[in-house]
């Protein structure tokens, strides 16, 4: 059984009003990228040594998990659109999660250029996304 050290950490930093054009993603605030680098430096003293970091396509997550990545130094990010927190709103969608207006590589690279790939392929709801990851990339 993992440690509680080793069991994925859920970092949620503050949030500014969304844009119109995506209203379930708000950007990260100046005070969230502060909670997120202090995260990454809290993370960095208590935890054991993180290769990589999967998040959600959403604005706030890619900031997020750009400080934490730095103050961690780690370089790859994976995203995975079936941790998006909206992903039960997205149930109900015909398309899921993948008919929300997500931002395009170039955006999502820009707020978090430790982006290695991102994975398409993994199931669209967050707790099917959760298990999907822990059978592929966990350590028991």
């Amino acid at each position: 059984m993992a440690s509680e050290l080793t069991r994925p950490q859920n970092v949620r930093p503050g949030r500014l009003p969304p844009p119109k054009d995506r209203l379930f993603d708000p950007p990260l605030t100046e005070l969230g990228g502060q909670q997120a680098r202090l995260a990454g430096q809290t993370l960095a003293k208590i935890a054991p040594k993180f290769t990589h970091i999967f998040a959600s396509p959403t604005a706030r997550t890619l900031s997020t998990a750009h400080q934490v990545a730095a103050e961690l130094d780690i370089s790859e990010v994976v995203v995975v659109p079936g941790l998006c927190e909206c992903a039960a709103a997205a149930k109900k969608l015909t398309g899921g999660v993948h008919s929300l207006n997500f931002l395009d590589p170039a955006a999502m690279r820009a707020l978090c250029p430790q982006i290695t790939h991102y994975q398409s392929d993994a199931p669209d709801t967050f707790e099917e996304a959760c298990v999907w990851l822990a059978m592929r990339h966990m350590a028991v």
